[in-house]
């Protein structure tokens, strides 16, 4: 099944596209090493940051709770029962609002 999930490139505003919610396709994105985060758990519920675990050779993309994010990442949603589910237009409107804003305010040091 495809879900809304977010991808953010770095240096680019994201975009929304239908992703695979399993390991192969997030593999196939950001490489066979990722992780994830979630978002601040009180603003944004049920929301992880998939990123690669590899950073060599990768750009700053944005810093998220604190933790530099290099190269591409996707967003994704899960209920509370830990099922991947659709981003809905308010977690992506409010996703782009906060993410477009983290891009403008990034200093590479």
């Amino acid at each position: 099944m495809k879900l809304k999930t977010m991808i953010v490139h770095p240096g680019q505003d994201p975009k929304i596209e239908l992703l695979n919610a399993h390991a192969k396709q997030y593999e196939a994105i950001l490489g066979a090493s990722f992780t994830a985060i979630p978002l601040n758990r009180s603003e944004f519920p049920g929301i992880l940051c998939y990123f690669s675990s590899n950073v060599a050779g990768k750009f700053l993309n944005r810093s998220i709770n604190g933790q530099p994010i290099y190269g591409t990442f996707l967003i994704t949603k899960m209920d509370g029962g830990g099922t991947s589910i659709d981003l809905s237009v308010q977690d992506i409107e409010r996703l782009m609002r906060y993410l477009t804003g983290l891009n403008k305010n990034l200093k590479v040091q």
